[in-house]
């Protein structure tokens, strides 16, 4: 991972008054007791349509779940299809993903980088990867080797497939894959650099 994007999150999801600050504010612009589930696609230059029925989605969760749909910024297709839907929030009210991380109960996404940064925002959340065009993607984009292996969280290809993992337990935390990923994500980064920026003038 970037040394510079780590240190940020370090900065951000290791400080708890900014942990608090932004789950208030979340709080605040979404009153809910609801669990919060939230799909984060990557962008795919060739688009495709994502095969899900978004009103159905909401209805198979039923009233256990508030379903947030955030699209890549340059994914008009998706924005347009779910901004209308009654009951699906696409509407972050200036929040940035950051910010709202932390309140959320499952990450829903595929091959995207966002896991990175909610294993660290929620260590107690759960996620879901929704890989509905794995083998396409694999070919065409590419795949980080052993993901199937490493993933933490359930890959599935069908919406009932996902409404199942949604619902289902979590099976699993995120320390394993932060000791892959995050190895030198553990609240100092920025101490680290300012000391060796220090010693490289001193010297």
């Amino acid at each position: 991972m970037n040394y510079l994007l780590v240190i940020y999150l370090q900065i951000v999801f290791f400080d708890q008054e900014w942990l608090h600050r932004a789950k208030k504010q979340f709080k605040h612009n979404f009153p809910t007791n609801k669990k919060i589930a939230l799909y984060v696609p990557t962008y795919r230059e060739h688009q495709s349509e994502v095969p899900l029925d978004f009103s159905s989605l909401k209805r198979q969760l039923n009233d256990e779940w508030l379903v947030m749909v955030k699209p890549h910024l340059h994914d008009k297709e998706l924005y347009q299809k779910v901004k209308d839907i009654d009951g699906i929030i696409s509407d972050f009210k200036e929040m940035d993903l950051a910010q709202i991380l932390p309140s959320v109960d499952c990450l829903i996404t595929d091959y995207s980088s966002i896991p990175f940064e909610y294993s660290l925002a929620n260590p107690n959340g759960k996620m879901v990867f929704f890989c509905y065009d794995y083998e396409e993607y694999k070919k065409e984009v590419g795949i980080e080797e052993g993901f199937q292996y490493w993933a933490p969280g359930k890959i599935v290809k069908k919406q009932n497939e996902l409404v199942s993992a949604i619902q289902a337990p979590s099976e699993e935390g995120f320390e394993t894959f932060n000791q892959m990923w995050n190895e030198y994500a553990h609240g100092s980064a920025r101490e680290q650099l300012l000391k060796w920026v220090k010693n490289v003038y001193d010297n």
